[in-house]
């Protein structure tokens, strides 16, 4: 499959997040900033995946973004453990892992980190 395939709007992502659920399917519904996507994100939702649920991710505006959100949902999207990808807000509800706050500080530490090994 493509990945593009995977992106979708965010409002196609919800109708299918409640597809699933009506099934019966576990569904982790994760949004965050992904700027830039880390390691440390990857493995996060591969957790998820890994404890059956399929993933969905929004990925949401930041400060001072690094990356175009249309480049980061297509970085998302190309990960294997990911079922569909959205630019954007997900519906409000308790079942939203939020990855916003702990993005701001991961972006804060890389970019602190690049610089250190630039000036080295």
């Amino acid at each position: 499959m493509d990945s593009r395939d995977k992106i979708v709007r965010p409002g196609e992502a919800a109708e299918q997040v409640g597809k699933w659920k009506q099934e019966g399917a576990s569904v982790a519904v994760v949004r965050g900033t992904f700027d830039p996507l880390l390691a440390v994100h990857v493995r996060e939702l591969e957790r998820l995946a890994g404890e059956g649920s399929r993933v969905v991710v929004f990925v949401i505006e930041g400060n001072a973004p690094i990356l175009p959100p249309a480049v980061r949902v297509e970085l998302v999207a190309a990960l294997r453990c990911v079922e569909l990808a959205a630019a954007g807000e997900p519906a409000a509800g308790p079942e939203v892992h939020d990855l916003v706050a702990a993005d701001e500080i991961r972006t804060a530490e890389f970019i602190e980190h690049v610089h250190r090994r630039n000036q080295a």
